[in-house]
């Protein structure tokens, strides 16, 4: 059996870790990765996103607070440059948070 989903696989500042193991369990395991501990304010979300750094980011009202989590949606839809598109598709990533 395979899990579907592994979350926060690494300590909460390990952004390099963050990446390498969202994109190792993709591509051999075909498990996904979740940011949870690592969403502790929007630029938080913001760099995980546009880094490609997981397949989905937990939102935690208690975290970032109601406002900022409205702001994911349109975050989400602006902030993702190109190197960072390249890089999931490269490690052949489906982010979740692009739908």
């Amino acid at each position: 059996m395979t899990p579907a989903l592994f979350e926060q696989p690494v300590p909460r500042d390990d952004w390099i870790g963050l990446g390498h193991v969202t994109c190792e369990a993709h591509d051999k395991f075909g498990v996904l990765i979740a940011a949870d501990e690592s969403c502790r304010s929007i630029d938080d979300v913001t760099r995980i996103i546009n880094g490609g750094l997981a397949d989905v980011v937990n939102i935690k009202l208690s975290k970032i607070g109601v406002l900022a989590s409205l702001e994911v949606e349109h975050i989400e839809s602006t902030i993702i440059d190109q190197e960072a598109y390249k890089w999931r598709n490269t490690c052949n990533i489906k982010s979740k948070l692009r739908g």
